[in-house]
């Protein structure tokens, strides 16, 4: 796979199967929240276009752009998030082209798994590592709304060695990371902690041999992200959100 160091540079101008993500756990109790068909596909407003220079950083910095800038203030998406989530659609729109995926959907995980990297008191720095580190609740079967997973990875990635826990802004399972992990930076480390590669792991899951471009199609993808109507309905609800306002 190509870095997605290539891409970065375009602001200048998965994943998982996640049993429980940290904010949607609350809405498990919601009725109002579920769907009985699949929402539309959620608005994808135009994102830079891919300038070829400065393509050679191994460690993607907070890059001064007017769309991140104007961007992030419109959503509320930190801007350093909004990088990740934008330089995941490019490579995508490169490695799977014909999977359709948006920043928005993207964006829409983020905030529903960990506020885009905020919640607990955690944030993005400039080279797009989240600290202090984002773990899930123990997968034993003690949080309502999860699973009961026992340890994948020998506490690894999560710091667990008897239940898997989440890890990462993203939230991905220590065995979905391990199979699908994306070195999206080029700096020789698969880090679901920094956000460069935990967004553009979530689009390798996201787009792995399908299409998203469609009502059915979206919900499919998402749902395999967390099978969870609630999940899938909040998502929507978020990423369409984020594309409303980004066009406003």
């Amino acid at each position: 796979m190509k870095h997605a160091t290539a891409v970065v540079c375009a602001l200048l101008g998965i994943a998982s199967l996640v049993l429980g993500g940290l904010l949607v756990v609350q809405l498990q109790n919601d009725d109002s929240a579920t769907h009985a068909t699949p929402p539309p596909v959620p608005e994808r407003p135009e994102s830079p276009d891919l300038p070829a220079e400065e393509q050679q950083s191994p460690q993607p910095p907070q890059l001064k752009s007017p769309w991140l800038t104007a961007t992030a203030e419109k959503t509320g998406i930190p801007a350093r998030a909004l990088q990740s989530y934008v330089t995941a659609e490019a490579w995508a729109g490169r490695e799977h082209p014909e999977c359709g995926l948006g920043w928005t959907t993207l964006a829409g995980i983020g905030f529903v798994e960990t506020a885009h990297g905020t919640i607990g008191g955690s944030a993005v720095d400039d080279a797009g590592v989240v600290r202090p580190e984002i773990f899930g609740p123990k997968l034993d079967g003690s949080v309502r709304g999860t699973a009961v997973i026992t340890d994948t990875d020998g506490g690894r990635l999560d710091g667990d060695n008897e239940h898997d826990r989440a890890v990462g802004p993203m939230q991905f399972l220590p065995s979905v990371w391990d199979k699908m992990a994306v070195d999206a930076n080029g700096d020789g480390k698969k880090d679901p902690h920094s956000y460069d590669d935990a967004a553009v792991t979530a689009a390798a899951y996201l787009c792995a041999e399908r299409s998203i471009t469609t009502p059915e199609e979206w919900t499919k993808a998402v749902f395999s992200y967390n099978p969870d109507e609630a999940y899938v309905n909040a998502v929507w609800q978020a990423a369409n959100k984020a594309g409303t306002d980004a066009a406003a």
